[in-house]
């Protein structure tokens, strides 16, 4: 695997993560190893759950946009 693959795996699982964490904690469950996100408090683990799928989102675009780039040079 290359860099630009474990990015886009990164950024996939990442996303995945936190969007159903998200999920979870809307009907009142989380994940046992997230259970720290809320340690500061529901609102503060709302925000960590958008910044953490915000993150995945970056890291699978800018792991994929430099394979649109290297695609574009040959």
């Amino acid at each position: 695997m290359n860099r630009r693959e474990v990015f886009i795996a990164v950024g996939f699982v990442l996303f995945l993560l936190g969007m159903l964490s998200l999920i979870l904690s809307f009907v009142g469950m989380q994940f046992v190893f997230m259970k720290w996100l809320d340690a500061w408090g529901k609102g503060y683990g709302t925000l960590f759950r958008i910044l953490i799928i915000g993150l995945g989102i970056l890291m699978a675009y800018f792991g994929s946009e430099s394979e649109v780039k290297n695609s574009d040079k040959n």
